[in-house]
């Protein structure tokens, strides 16, 4: 049976452990074997770990990247090659639900497959997408609770005030599933609507995040805007989200074009600061790149809990915006490459995913071409964030 809430499901178990009293409400016995979002159906295919790890012990580096295995369509090809089918089952949203279990969407997601064929995965016209307002039930407040690389030297600066627009929308992320706990960036792009990167969610071993804190302008020790622990291992539905991926991220390569995770971070919090939006198709451009490198970057007095990043040109490169002219490191995946589209508007064109070396004869010439680079939103991504998110 499913009960439904704004934008959303009751957990099942949480239903059940109010019945008894909270007794027993440990076990996942009760987790609904469908559930459903947007009008899709998911089914039950998993149950995230329980065990919950000790966020100031725990040692805070950046999740790695799957390999490859048993990657859908031909290795490395660009996704407008893989065939129709092979998109559908690929770009299914696989759900990681406040309830412990993870859900795979029951049926291809063709309207995403075919969204990124009309367009043939190639840049286009550039896109404005912003987010609706729309009601929603009261959330639980902000409250104090508690691999990239650099090329040539390090340009990257330390964020003095993060309070200023864009920065306070960029958001330090500890991801912890199965006893451990991660680093990595988002950035809130509508009221109840984060984005990251899919390898910062799902683990090469197959273990999917279960608790999320989120530090919106985290200033070393200062959080202006709070810090909220958000959680899917336990019997409390108030702080609850919801984190959709691409079914086939599971099987993703190390470049891969589907590493990009949306959260909905409803009922946990509302963003206290966001981005106007984001922008489809975004071209060659400047873009800024800021995010909490789990390093300490030039200006900051240490790591992990400083705001850092810099500016610089960017081309695009099949699902890339890559460059060799911004810094980054690891802690910064899942951050916001993002352009000021102009009159102080910033919106968001593409998730950071890594660092890649290749050789590109008439780019670099007999040098291999090193470069930085963010998964870009294009149409795919697109409905993949409006699949998922309530605000789009």
């Amino acid at each position: 049976m499913n009960v439904k809430r704004p934008g959303g499901l009751v957990s099942i178990r949480t239903l059940l452990c109010t019945a008894a009293l909270w007794a027993g409400c440990s076990e996942p016995a009760g987790v609904a074997e469908e559930v459903e979002l947007k009008g899709r159906t998911f089914d039950l295919v998993e149950m995230t770990p329980s065990e919950a790890p000790d966020v100031a012990a725990a040692a805070l580096v950046e999740s790695a990247r799957p390999f490859v295995v048993d990657a859908a369509g031909e290795e490395g090809a660009p996704l407008h090659e893989w065939s129709r089918e092979e998109l559908a089952k690929a770009l299914r949203p696989t759900l990681i639900h406040g309830n412990g279990g993870v859900y795979t969407a029951r049926e291809p997601a063709w309207r995403e497959a075919d969204a990124l064929l009309a367009g043939g995965g190639r840049p286009g016209a550039e896109r404005m997408v912003s987010w609706v307002p729309r009601p929603r039930a009261s959330p639980a407040s902000m409250s104090a609770t508690l691999s990239p690389a650099v090329i040539g030297s390090d340009g990257r600066t330390r964020v003095v005030d993060t309070t200023l627009q864009p920065r306070r929308a960029t958001v330090r992320l500890t991801v912890c599933s199965g006893g451990s706990c991660g680093q990595c960036t988002g950035s809130y792009i509508g009221p109840w609507t984060l984005v990251t990167a899919a390898h910062c969610i799902r683990r090469p071993d197959g273990l999917t995040t279960n608790r999320i804190i989120f530090g919106p302008a985290q200033n070393g020790t200062s959080l202006p805007l709070g810090s909220v622990d958000c959680r899917n291992d336990d019997a409390n539905s108030s702080n609850d989200i919801l984190i959709g991926v691409p079914s086939g991220y599971a099987h993703g390569a190390l470049d891969s074009p589907l590493d990009y995770a949306v959260v909905d971070t409803f009922p946990c919090h509302a963003a206290p600061s966001m981005f106007t939006g984001y922008v489809i198709d975004s071209g060659s451009a400047t873009y800024d790149m800021f995010g909490y490198p789990a390093d300490t970057c030039p200006g900051a007095p240490g790591p992990a809990t400083f705001q850092c990043g810099m500016s610089g040109s960017a081309g695009i490169n099949g699902h890339r915006i890559e460059t060799e002219h911004i810094d980054t490191t690891g802690g910064q995946s899942g951050g916001p490459w993002s352009r000021n589209m102009g009159s102080g508007v910033h919106r968001v064109a593409a998730m950071h995913t890594g660092f890649r070396s290749y050789f590109d004869l008439f780019k670099c010439g007999f040098d291999p071409c090193q470069r930085n680079f963010g998964r870009r939103i294009d149409a795919s991504v697109d409905a993949f964030i409006k699949a998922i998110s309530f605000d789009f």
